[in-house]
């Protein structure tokens, strides 16, 4: 009787998980982690596009002539197409700028002496985003093109350097501190401006 109960116990936990493996095996397959090769991905969008700035500024001009220096008032405004690149949280920036810059007493003679220059700048432009800011930092260089009568084409070195107010995905709000060092053959002047635009981005 103990070696019948025995057996009998032995074949009932055989079959008990014998019983186990069919319904196991019988259960639909609900594991879709393997791929589906008949199955078309969703089409990914770009992650670039354009973004266009406007601005103006408004600052002092430092003329140095050999010893001397002095101080005076410029101001500007512009638009700068730039073609972005997305890196996650940071973007970098190329394109051009188009503007006007109008410098008042550089040659430090008299009070009416002013001169004026279409500036054609490139721009490389990193920005990094924050909560309600982003970060961005510029690098500009090219030629100034004098309107007065022999003011001709000058060097322009911008650097700029701030912060964007986010309105939402498509417009913020610049605010930089811009630096603008212009070389002319006798002395080189140094703009020093508070700028404020709008910036649009325009793509998908």
């Amino acid at each position: 009787m103990y070696k019948v109960t025995i057996i009998i116990l032995i074949i009932t936990i055989i079959g008990m998980g014998n019983l186990a493996y069919t319904k196991d095996k019988a259960k639909p397959d609900t594991d879709f982690t393997e791929t589906n090769f008949y199955e078309t991905e969703p089409e990914k969008k770009s992650n670039t596009q354009f973004k266009l700035n406007m601005f103006g500024y408004l600052g002092n001009t430092s003329v140095t002539k050999g010893l001397t220096q002095s101080k005076e008032t410029n101001y500007g405004f512009g638009s700068q197409v730039l073609f972005i690149k997305n890196l996650g949280r940071a973007e970098w920036n190329i394109g051009a700028e188009l503007g006007f810059s109008r410098f008042y007493n550089i040659y430090s003679t008299n009070l009416d002496t002013r001169i004026s220059y279409v500036q054609t700048l490139f721009i490389n432009e990193i920005s990094v985003d924050g909560n309600l800011f982003r970060h961005s930092f510029q690098l500009g260089f090219g030629p100034l093109w004098g309107i007065e009568k022999g003011s001709g084409i000058k060097l322009d070195v911008m650097l700029s350097g701030g912060f964007e107010i986010i309105v939402n995905k498509k417009f913020t709000i610049p605010i930089r501190l811009r630096t603008d060092l212009i070389y002319f053959s006798d002395r080189v002047i140094a703009g020093v401006s508070m700028l404020l635009g709008i910036s649009v981005y325009i793509g998908t």
